[in-house]
């Protein structure tokens, strides 16, 4: 098993015969890194010329960059190349682990070759692996930083003309790291230049045939502008290893605008639910309050003072609640969240397959170097730039800081920043998405089934209370408004129409998944057949969303022009009952003055007739 040696500067660690890069990567316990730059096998057999300018690329360009990335830089675990007298002459504050078959470095109290180096300076940690010649431990160099790694950003930097830098750099292809390569550094990295750009492997190599299937290889040129080369490579380190790329931009305008539509989803499915619920409840207040007798006043015992309380207030909340969901329909339709829903959300999608065709370098973003880069940055640009000429050019998009990739916005094992092989495709978005499909067509089937049970109940219960008769009667209204409710909500949630289109969708990514796997394996290697599954997967994924796109669309207008026209239903009743209580309060006030005129009547003919009487009896008094 691997053991840590005690040993002053740097901590030594052995390889055992048992040792895998993940127990290896457990014994060196090194923390506190964001990413890992690994630097191959070469950087000690550059031409004499180009000495003095390699030097000043690894120092000012490869290690500050390294440094500011806060990065684990892995190298060769002797001094004697090129970045020894780097090291030596460096600010330190990099975490440096040094790899080396054992038997090739001077250690105290380890055997060595007479002619063994000292190791590099300023390591962290020295891992040493099983003895053999130097070259033997290239492969664990870059696994063991690849279980290092652990989900953290890497880097493969090569220099110089090492005999075993292809393996090293297979071995970064396969960990999905990107690779930078120094042009003019050496004849290896020139030749892996020239290979990558021509795109053909030298008699076949089936090392660099890996490479050039699945790598993602930038060159840059070290020439006689060192200041321009020392820059280029500080930005590709920084890039390579986490920091700005376009990759990493399109993942957060997709982050950005996911947060957006989430939330506009939110604020509309809320705002819709409470128009729905306070329609339901003034219905049931204007039952309530017109029934001819209330049963639950009755029932409860109340005082007369007690009761008209109540009538007032609930005369009061029907008043109050129709008002109230005019300003929710009125808000709506003015900040119309369903609408930004709805384009947020078809912006966002577009972004991720974008990036999925970039990750996999299919159909357009099939170049080599920068134009994959520039392709996506112009891709994103112009779905931003369509998107910012809808109403979502009001909505504040916020400001994307959490993890890359966004929350179930890709596989669980997606990491996001690498380039993806064609079976991660498969597995990870088109696996994936069908899956997605296929158990959002269950839940929406139950919904369906449920709610459509709910309407024929209600339906039924209506169907009931007209039976029985009476008041019970006045209840239908009720019931007719909760269906109706329902059925609304049908409308506006698209649940039946969303069902048949993720079935669609479900078969037909079911059917691209059964194309690709009846390919031999040589029919899946060929270009034209990966462009196919990338092309028609996009596609598919595409229209299902363009036609939910238009079904929201005119579902949308549909509900507002029907909540417009309820709306205005309301108000017209409102302005009859309005009219009917005036007439009626006219027509009482009128009685009220005709009975006054009646009773002023009476009383006058009552007056005269008592002074008729009194002048009679003063009479008769006299003539007695």
């Amino acid at each position: 098993m691997a053991t840590p040696q005690d040993s002053p500067s740097p901590s030594l660690t052995k390889q055992g015969p048992d040792d895998t890069p993940a127990t290896l990567a457990q014994a060196l316990a090194l923390d506190g890194f964001k990413s890992v730059v690994v630097l191959a096998d070469g950087h000690q057999d550059v031409p004499a010329a180009m000495r003095a300018r390699v030097t000043q690329l690894l120092g000012r360009g490869l290690l500050r960059a390294a440094r500011d990335a806060q990065a684990l830089c892995v190298l060769r675990g002797a001094s004697d190349d090129l970045l020894g007298p780097v090291l030596a002459d460096s600010q330190g504050g990099l975490l440096l682990l040094g790899v080396a078959p054992a038997g090739r470095v001077q250690l105290p109290g380890e055997a060595a070759a007479a002619d063994a180096p000292v190791p590099a300076p300023l390591l962290t940690r020295l891992l040493l692996t099983p003895e053999g010649p130097w070259g033997s431990e290239l492969r664990t160099k870059v696994q063991v930083a690849g279980a290092l790694a652990a989900g953290r950003a890497g880097l493969l930097v090569v220099v110089g003309n090492g005999a075993g830098l292809m393996v090293e750099v297979r071995e970064a292809v396969r960990l999905h790291w990107p690779v930078l390569v120094v042009k003019g550094s050496g004849d290896a990295a020139d030749a892996l230049e020239r290979q990558w750009t021509n795109g053909i492997a030298d008699e076949h190599d089936p090392v660099v045939a890996e490479i050039l299937a699945d790598g993602n290889l930038t060159c840059i040129t070290l020439g006689d502008k060192v200041a321009e080369a020392v820059e280029t490579m500080t930005r590709q380190v920084l890039r390579g290893t986490g920091g700005e790329s376009v990759l990493l931009q399109a993942w957060r305008r997709f982050g950005a605008i996911d947060l957006a539509a989430k939330k506009q989803q939110t604020d509309f499915k809320e705002t819709q639910f409470l128009i729905l619920v306070l329609g339901l409840v003034a219905v049931y207040l204007s039952i309530v309050y017109s029934g001819p007798a209330d049963p639950l006043l009755a029932g409860l015992g109340l005082s007369e003072r007690w009761a008209s309380g109540i009538k007032s207030a609930l005369n009061f909340a029907l008043i109050l609640v129709p008002i109230g969901t005019s300003v929710l329909i009125a808000a709506s339709n003015h900040f119309k969240p369903g609408k930004r829903w709805v384009l947020l959300r078809s912006a966002a999608e577009s972004i991720k397959r974008e990036i999925y065709r970039y990750r996999l370098r299919a159909a357009d973003y099939s170049d080599v170097g920068d134009a994959r880069e520039k392709k996506l940055a112009e891709a994103v640009e112009d779905i931003t730039r369509r998107l910012a000429r809808t109403e979502a050019n009001t909505t504040a998009l916020p400001i994307y800081t959490d993890a890359i990739p966004p929350e179930y916005a890709a596989h669980p094992l997606d990491r996001g920043m690498s380039m993806m092989s064609t079976d991660q495709y498969v597995a990870w978005r088109l696996r994936d998405q069908l899956g997605f499909y296929r158990k959002k067509t269950v839940g929406l089937e139950q919904q369906l089934r449920r709610l459509q049970i709910y309407v024929l109940v209600a339906g039924a219960g209506g169907t009931l209370l007209a039976a029985l008769g009476g008041q019970a009667v006045i209840w239908i209204t009720f019931t007719t408004a909760l269906a109706g409710a329902i059925v609304t909500y049908l409308g506006y949630q698209q649940v039946e129409t969303t069902l048949t289109s993720y079935n669609q969708t479900a078969t037909d990514l079911d059917n691209i998944l059964t194309w690709w796997t009846s390919l031999e394996p040589e029919e899946q290697a060929q270009r034209d057949n990966l462009d196919a599954l990338v092309t028609h997967t996009e596609q598919v994924l595409a229209d299902e969303l363009a036609g939910w796109t238009q079904r929201m669309t005119d579902a949308l207008e549909k509900l507002r022009e029907t909540q417009t026209q309820k709306e205005a239903a309301r108000r017209d009743e409102r302005s009859k009952a309005d009219a009917a209580a005036a007439e009626a309060a006219a027509a009482a006030e009128k009685t009220a003055a005709d009975l006054a005129e009646q009773a002023a009547a009476a009383a006058a003919i009552n007056l005269g007739a008592d002074a008729a009487a009194r002048a009679a009896a003063a009479a008769a008094e006299k003539k007695d």
